[in-house]
């Protein structure tokens, strides 16, 4: 559902001009300005081409998209065209092999791919990969191929995602039901129920405790609902699915432990914070009253302790990722959001140092081409900046966009970036410290 990038109209280079039906970003005609550049992408067949020209053969009065997997011409018989309209008046038929005047392939892939991800959202149980890859007319094999390129992730691994997701959501309501029954009970109510519970057992049977049942309904209830086929199957990754117990998180994270520290780096004032998994927070700012707010607005029900002198080699090591963005790739992270929100934060972590991206590409790329809106919102609800590297997002024509911890710092951070990424081509990197193999606090 990715439509063909849109191209400027401007003249082929080497075909005499004509006007284009469509307009390119700046972004994307300054990245294949030149014939030389253009023919190199031809070479490769670069999708991220497709669209900003076309490029036409004069022996066989054909025109094609810069992807085209047939056979390469020869360079001299090669003209290029801003539009599919330019190719046309010059007399060039369309290829019938990469049908450049429709949707582009990688367009048809993103709609095929979208239509089997709502498939596994409805599901209530386990969809096998072979009934996926006949819904979608396709061999097993190319169909995982197709999923795992398109969303970052296989088809059981989005499967467990999205199970993972609707256990959280399914424990969160059970818990705002529990809080706002609590709300309503006087505290008489609240010490009878007490006293009958410390004699019944929870479930109502002298001397037998059967399962924690809130008022909102049971964990396991909560289990079952999500798409769980057994308890035991949930319990065995429950810690990675929700980060904490489940009858912790069904509690709101009451009782998680999450420690954190404050620094100074360049950028300003620092906060780390950090679950036995790893990073779960790294917050930038002058005020750090205001830092120690904004953690506990993100984890309003952990427990937040002081980190200790173990926890500041952690800290070291995200002052050190600061310094050189490139190296923030390494640090450990424990990504707490949705289902929604992780995908677009992992495709983040896919930009290289040095690059840019706009919200559209990154739609495109977990894709959802439609979502440019959610991928914002995801983006700005990041609590891990620069490891998660949000600031990497411009927008479609060039220019910078808002950000969490500033503007000023964005511009900062991307113009060190393009320094390294620059000095990194005259030299190999320095090798990883051993402070890096450190687990999380270690």
């Amino acid at each position: 559902m990715i439509g063909p990038r849109a191209t400027t109209s401007t003249a082929g280079s080497s075909a005499g001009s004509t006007t284009g039906s469509s307009a390119a970003s700046p972004a994307g005609q300054a990245g294949f300005a030149g014939d030389d550049a253009r023919w190199a992408a031809c070479l490769a067949r670069d999708r991220t081409a497709d669209g900003h020209f076309f490029f036409g053969v004069r022996t066989t009065a054909v025109f094609c998209r810069p992807s085209c997997g047939a056979r390469r011409p020869r360079r001299e018989n090669v003209r290029f065209y801003a539009s599919a309209s330019a190719a046309r008046a010059a007399g060039l038929r369309p290829c019938r092999r990469c049908n450049p005047e429709g949707a582009a392939q990688d367009s048809r892939d993103a709609a095929l791919i979208e239509r089997a991800c709502r498939l596994l959202e409805r599901a209530c149980t386990r969809v096998q990969l072979a009934a996926l890859a006949r819904h979608s007319g396709l061999s097993r094999f190319h169909f995982h191929r197709l999923f795992r390129r398109v969303t970052g992730m296989t088809p059981a691994a989005y499967q467990r995602a999205q199970r993972a997701e609707n256990v959280r959501a399914r424990l969160q309501e059970v818990h705002e039901v529990d809080e706002a029954q609590e709300a309503q009970e006087t505290p008489g109510a609240r010490k009878a129920q007490s006293a009958r519970q410390g004699r019944t057992g929870r479930n109502g049977r002298s001397g037998r405790k059967g399962p924690q049942r809130a008022r909102g309904g049971t964990v396991t209830e909560a289990i079952y609902a999500a798409g769980y086929g057994s308890s035991g199957r949930f319990y065995a990754g429950s810690d990675a699915v929700l980060g904490m117990s489940a009858r912790s998180y069904h509690r709101g994270g009451e009782g998680s432990a999450i420690r954190f520290a404050l620094a100074r780096c360049w950028l300003g004032g620092l906060l780390v914070a950090a679950t036995e998994r790893g990073v779960c927070a790294i917050l930038v700012g002058d005020d750090p009253r205001a830092l120690q707010s904004d953690l506990h607005r993100r984890f309003p029900r952990a427990q937040l302790v002081p980190g200790d002198r173990r926890f500041q080699r952690l800290v070291s090591r995200v002052i050190a990722a600061l310094e050189r963005p490139a190296l923030a790739s390494r640090l450990p992270l424990d990504l707490q959001g949705t289902l929604f929100q992780r995908r677009v934060w992992q495709a983040l972590r896919a930009v290289p140092a040095g690059t840019t991206v706009s919200y559209a590409e990154i739609a495109r790329r977990i894709g959802r081409p439609h979502a440019v809106r959610a991928v914002g919102q995801a983006i700005g609800a990041n609590p891990i900046a620069v490891a998660v590297p949000c600031h990497r997002i411009i927008r479609s024509d060039g220019t910078l966009c808002g950000y969490h911890w500033g503007v000023e710092r964005k511009r900062s951070l991307l113009e060190r970036e393009a320094r390294d990424a620059g000095g990194a081509r005259e030299g190999p990197e320095a090798p990883e410290g051993p402070e890096a193999r450190e687990a999380p606090g270690q």
